[in-house]
């Protein structure tokens, strides 16, 4: 739906499964993964991304605190609040989930986009420790590895 707004970047919202064609293409257009989520098992998106040398502006809750930091995103505050587990019919609260911080948010949203337009320098420096830190997580040596 194309509306009259003036803008600056092109933000996409993709409501599907993409073939991993598009997935990579996707990719390769873009300059950061951008998401909101409030609980993560790992987030498989965001390390795709990563190991394609594209930052990230994400929390940092949930396992993603396992290899996502400030050195290879912009890291948006979040705080722990109770919730119930999406399953339950009861809604018992017995869970948290990460409620972010809407002004960390805008705010890293901004620092991100400072860097990719004013110091493209320090923005490939940190597409580079992106590759580097999913090689040193999550390649087959790595895990295989810490499975061992």
């Amino acid at each position: 739906l194309e509306r009259e707004i003036p803008h600056r970047c092109k933000v996409a919202f993709v409501v599907d499964y993409l073939s991993d064609e598009a997935l990579l293409a996707l990719s390769q257009a873009s300059t950061y993964y951008v998401q909101t989520t409030r609980a993560e098992g790992n987030c498989l998106p965001l390390m795709n991304y990563l190991s394609a040398g594209r930052p990230g502006v994400s929390p940092d809750h949930s396992a993603m605190g396992d290899y996502y930091d400030d050195q290879v995103g912009y890291v948006v505050e979040s705080n722990q609040e109770p919730t119930a587990w999406p399953h339950d019919s009861k809604l018992r609260i017995r869970t948290t989930w990460g409620r972010l911080v809407w002004t960390s948010y805008r705010d890293q949203l901004r620092r991100s986009y400072e860097q990719a337009v004013n110091d493209y320098p320090a923005y490939l420096a940190m597409s580079e420790r992106c590759r580097d830190r999913m090689q040193k997580w999550a390649s087959f040596e790595a895990v295989g590895a810490r499975l061992d």
